[in-house]
This record gives C-alpha cells, structure tokens and sequence, in this order.
C-alpha cells in the first residue's frame, strides 16, 4: 500500500509556479489555465488520479507530462535543489525533487525587550546603589523571505504529480 504522504502528493491540486525555464515570457499557470487533457494511464501500482491530472501546457512543447523519464525532467527544468527520498513502494522507489525560489524579502524592525539605564549613586551610608533613571527600547531587524516550494513526484524514475507550496523564514540581524 501507498504511504500517506505519497497519496497526498498524487491527490495535489494544480501548479501555480513554475522554473522559468518552463515558462515562457508573461505566461502564468493558473488552475483555470486551458491545458489539454492527458489520457495517460499511470504508472504501474499508482492510483489513477495521478494520471488524470491534465498536462502542464506552459511554453508550447516544453512541458510536464505525467510518465515523464527523470533524465527528461533535469533537462527541462534544471537539477533539483534537494531530492527527499519516500523509499519503496508498490510502483518501485519514490522520491520528491524540490526547487525554491525567492518570491519576495522584507525587513521591519521589531521590539525585542527593553532595557534599564541606571545611574551609580552612593547613598548616606556609603553603599553603592543603582538607579533606574530611563528604559531604552530594544529592536532588531527582522527579515522575512518568503519562497515559492514547488515539488514534483517521481516514481520508479518517472514524473507523477507535483505540488506548489509557500514557506517563510524569519532572521534576526
């Protein structure tokens, strides 16, 4: 049987970025974005749906299709930034080929704490004691990158499904 997280993978809704080696000038893939019906049948031991998803019809003749080799996919788009390996299942071995792209950076100072100032005083019986005259407000600078994830599903060596996705890291400098 499959694992959750590859039925998950084969069952994704539709792509919304791709690698500009995919995409021609000022074409965007929507969900609504006309792409022709692949009648591909899936691969050996994978669940129809996978190969239900249409095509993804982006610059002409450069495009995904369900079935497609690896060699194919690495010419088409480039090497993956990260290969996540799924292990072994009914179709042969999985794995997810992961690309990420930097969508947007932005930076904001953030209030981090305060801080007290105090002023050495020595009292009337000769003791040195500290005194709160001001707080002083603490900021970092926060930067916020926000990456486009697209992931695609290879099974047995061939292309099966894909998902996009958003992450966010946070830095403090």
């Amino acid at each position: 049987m499959f694992s959750p997280r590859l039925h998950f993978l084969c069952a994704a809704g539709a792509l919304l970025w791709m690698p500009s080696a995919l995409r021609s000038e000022g074409a965007a893939m929507s969900p609504s974005d006309p792409a022709p019906a692949a009648k591909a049948e899936a691969p050996a031991g994978l669940p129809a749906e996978a190969a239900a998803q249409p095509a993804a019809n982006v610059a002409g003749k450069r495009s995904l299709k369900v079935g497609m080799p690896a060699a194919e996919l690495q010419a088409l788009i480039g090497k993956p930034q990260e290969v996540s390996p799924m292990g072994n299942t009914e179709a042969g071995p999985a794995e997810i080929w992961i690309y990420r792209r930097l969508k947007e950076t932005k930076t904001d100072q953030v209030h981090m704490g305060d801080k007290q100032i105090t002023q050495p005083y020595v009292d009337a019986t000769g003791r040195r004691i500290e005194n709160v005259v001001a707080t002083e407000a603490i900021y970092k600078t926060r930067r916020k990158d926000t990456f486009e994830v697209l992931q695609l599903l290879l099974v047995n060596g061939l292309y099966v499904n894909m998902k996009k996705s958003v992450e966010v890291k946070d830095s403090y400098e």
